[in-house]
């Protein structure tokens, strides 16, 4: 009779030791939820339109000779500033933490 009960109280042991092993560290380091914000978080902006910001090019009177012949190797074309559209923007989380959340303590 001694060694079934023996034998109940270590079988409660070790599956209770099973189950606590089961559980994530948080539930026993008693640290706080927390929610990613804005803080967390950079932003990386790159360039991606692949031109080169220039005033562009309108031919003037150094670009003719005196018939009026075109002398000028470069071609006309507008100027380009680069905008908003010109880039993409990449959020990277950097805080080290995981999301977690608290249970409700029910009462």
């Amino acid at each position: 009779m001694k060694k079934i009960g023996l034998n109940r109280i270590l079988s409660l042991l070790l599956a209770g030791s099973m189950a606590v092993s089961l559980m994530p560290v948080t539930a026993f380091a008693g640290t706080e939820a927390h929610t990613h914000t804005e803080a967390c978080y950079t932003e990386e902006s790159r360039l991606v339109c692949g031109l080169e910001e220039s005033s562009g090019h309108e031919h003037g009177e150094d670009c003719y000779d005196e018939e009026g012949g075109l002398i000028c190797e470069l071609e006309e074309q507008s100027g380009h500033s680069h905008g908003s559209s010109c880039y993409e923007v990449s959020r990277s989380l950097i805080c080290g933490l995981e999301e977690t959340y608290e249970e409700p303590v029910q009462e």
